[in-house]
């Protein structure tokens, strides 16, 4: 019987610090195609993160029936999950969790498909800790609204993590990232 590559546990492992390494970097790509098995990037990202311990939003319905019993997460409504997916050309209009004073770590990391990460004609500009002065991230597939809305949910040391994916590519801006788009 062979297993996939996202369900063996040293891709996930791979995947994991690929996620920890754009944590640490905002707004860096980090390619994980090689532990990808030919899924796509935001499936080798629920299969690192996701466990029966953490809670799930599919805000946008793009896991099929079959994904659920394999992620093991408990369904949420998007307000009181851990972990979100959302495709990113759609309208940011879920309430999410910001964590609180005594426990920021109870925020919400939402994992967002775009079209590509690297290229595109929109691009968001980061600064903050873990970017030398400031970072352009080009996006293609991301709706206007999801800057001004992830914004809106952030008081450090609440508010919310963002993980972009497209095919192959990761990148992260954690609440401690300015987030403007670049003129």
């Amino acid at each position: 019987m062979e297993i996939d590559a996202i369900w063996q546990s040293a891709n996930q492992q791979r995947i994991f610090r690929a996620l920890m390494d754009a944590m640490a970097r905002p707004g860096s790509l980090q390619d994980v195609r090689p532990w990808l098995g030919g899924a796509a990037a935001w499936r080798g990202v629920l299969a690192s993160l996701l466990d029966n311990r953490t809670s799930f939003a599919d805000c946008h319905d793009l896991l099929d029936r079959y994904d659920w019993p394999l992620f093991q997460a408990r369904r949420e409504q998007a307000a009181a999950a851990d972990y979100l997916l959302c495709q990113g050309s759609r309208a940011a209009t879920m309430k999410a969790k910001v964590g609180t004073l005594t426990s920021p770590d109870q925020a919400a990391t939402i994992i967002i498909q775009v079209d590509n990460l690297g290229q595109g004609p929109d691009a968001l500009c980061l600064s903050g800790p873990g970017i030398k002065s400031s970072r352009v991230l080009p996006v293609r597939g991301l709706a206007s609204s999801w800057p001004s809305w992830r914004e809106e949910h952030l008081c450090f040391p609440l508010g919310i993590d963002l993980i972009l994916v497209d095919q192959h590519v990761l990148a992260a801006i954690p609440r401690t990232t300015k987030l403007e788009v670049a003129a």
